[in-house]
């Protein structure tokens, strides 16, 4: 061959490695890319997880504290002796209870940037009901009517707590979830 000829084979081949180096230089930036998202979203999705499943449990606690609340300030109401020791029971759940509306609040707060708008207008309106709402307690004017409306809002409080459920588990797309797995345990 003659000089110029291998210099200029040796250029194209040169050429070709340079332009073969760059195609695999840029499929492995995008695959990097592409795994780099994927573990973005699958943080994310456990995040959301995490953070769906103690806003549940803590508005399940709520609510079984607000009955139990509800329940005990009925007892004591219904017994005409009431002793400043059953007084003091009733002020001591009503504080609990209040405790327990704070703490949900300050959870909705702290989970609130992982969330769709639908789902923390949801919270927001749970938290606005139980925040708003009154507890029974020693200095309570009317109990039985307090009572009453307590009844109501748990009432409320479940039905929406139905609700933000079924609203959580279409955002994670725990139905979609469930089927793919059955299909791959399946094969």
């Amino acid at each position: 061959m003659e000089p110029d000829t291998k210099t200029t084979l040796t250029l194209i081949v040169s050429i070709m490695a340079i332009v073969v180096s760059g195609v695999a230089a840029c499929f492995s930036i995008l695959t990097y890319r592409r795994n780099r998202r994927l573990e973005n979203e699958n943080h994310l999705f456990k995040l959301k997880v995490d953070a769906y499943a103690k806003i549940l449990s803590e508005l399940n606690s709520l609510v079984n504290n607000i009955q139990r609340h509800v329940n005990s300030a009925r007892s004591v109401l219904s017994n005409q002796n009431i002793k400043n020791r059953d007084e003091d029971k009733i002020d001591d759940s009503a504080d609990e209870v209040d405790d327990l509306c704070f703490k949900f609040d300050d959870t909705i707060v702290a989970n609130s940037l992982i969330m769709p708008e639908n789902i923390i207008s949801v919270l927001e309106n749970i938290s606005d009901k139980i925040m708003n709402g009154e507890t029974v307690d020693s200095l309570s004017e009317n109990p039985k009517e307090t009572l009453k409306k307590l009844d109501e809002v748990l009432n409320e409080l479940i039905s929406d707590g139905n609700n933000l459920n079924d609203l959580m588990r279409k955002d994670l797309k725990i139905a979609e979830l469930n089927l793919s797995l059955y299909k791959r345990i399946d094969k």
